[in-house]
């Protein structure tokens, strides 16, 4: 199987990591701690968190929020094993992960509480020039070969085979997969990688001296006029962590908390003066391009639906991953997984 490797993150062996340090508290007595996996560094996308606590929106809510950034466990993993309360993970992956559990006869126990991203900037990307060489050759070299499959992979081969007609595993040669995606890209060692617009893109671009739209690129928009819509981040919660109500209380807490930060995000110099803040040796200039492009899309949300994952979207990603991947549960035992009461509940007035 082919294994598009994009990501770029910052991991640290359990370690539990306060993104705010040790903010002072009036009465620290009332904190409730909160302990939630991520995947993300301290970077643009990741803004949300880091202004709802520069601003006090988490102490507000008495919670005193760990993030805890581990690379021996996924977020979901680490949700499921109960080494976190809560998770931040894309869409994809949840699917994913539900869809073992059920094939399994298990207990799915995930739920979906609220939608930090309602678009992807995920991108297939090659330099100048990649188009016009695949539509010559019909070959394409990616960045690594695994046998395992994720969520990134799925979408990377549906877009290949709706771009290009690609549907045979011998048009497509495998990197060594040790080396950097955007690495390899630049010294021509593969054709093709898969990353984040607001990040692979940009690095690549930079290291060219040009702009990001120089680049030949091909991106998951087009799955959406097909009617697939694969929004990214979320906010995942364990059934078990719900039933207990002074539990789900400090979920719809940190959601309430992490919308007003969202909000927020719709600023990039807000972003970026967070970042900068905490994340001494952060690239100024690429962490305002991020800022601009995850500004863009939290600004898809529809007013009022902040941080809302729609059923439709919902049900639009689990039919692109019942059609491009390998999810074979009946879609009607993924329903009950999307909550929308903890969202209710922390948009509510009160």
């Amino acid at each position: 199987m082919i294994l598009v490797r994009f990501q770029r993150w910052i991991f640290f062996t359990f370690v539990l990591l306060s993104i705010s340090g040790s903010p002072s508290q009036p009465n620290a007595q009332t904190l409730h701690d909160l302990t939630v996996c991520a995947r993300q560094s301290v970077e643009a996308q990741l803004g949300w968190a880091l202004l709802a606590e520069q601003q006090g929106f988490y102490t507000t809510e008495n919670l005193r929020v760990q993030w805890r950034i581990n690379h021996a466990k996924a977020p979901l993993e680490a949700l499921q094993d109960k080494e976190c309360d809560l998770a931040i993970a894309r869409l994809g992956e949840f699917i994913l992960t539900l869809n073992e559990a059920l094939l399994e006869a298990k207990n799915a126990h995930l739920v979906h509480i609220a939608q930090i991203y309602p678009t992807n900037a995920l991108r297939l990307m090659g330099l100048p020039g990649l188009l016009r060489k695949l539509d010559e050759y019909k070959h394409i070299t990616l960045t690594s070969c695994d046998e395992e499959k994720n969520e990134i992979d799925i979408i990377m081969r549906a877009l290949l085979a709706i771009a290009w007609d690609y549907e045979d595993d011998d048009e497509l040669t495998c990197g060594n997969g040790t080396e950097d995606p955007v690495a390899a890209l630049l010294t021509g060692n593969v054709d093709l990688i898969g990353g984040m617009l607001y990040d692979e893109a940009y690095r690549v671009a930079a290291a060219r001296g040009t702009s990001v739209n120089e680049l030949d690129m091909f991106n998951p928009g087009v799955l959406k006029r097909l009617n697939f819509d694969i929004p990214e981040e979320a906010i995942i919660a364990r059934e078990d962590f719900l039933a207990d109500a002074k539990k789900k209380d400090l979920a719809v807490r940190f959601v309430r908390a992490s919308l007003k930060g969202l909000a927020l995000a719709k600023d990039p110099g807000a972003v970026v003066g967070a970042v900068l803040e905490k994340n001494k040796v952060a690239d100024r200039a690429h962490q305002e391009y991020a800022a601009q492009v995850i500004a863009k899309m939290i600004g898809a949300f529809p007013e009022g639906r902040l941080g809302r994952l729609t059923p439709e979207q919902y049900e639009s990603a689990l039919r692109f991953f019942k059609k491009f991947g390998p999810v074979q549960a009946e879609l009607a035992a993924f329903q009950s997984a999307l909550r929308s009461d903890i969202w209710e509940a922390a948009t509510s007035v009160h």
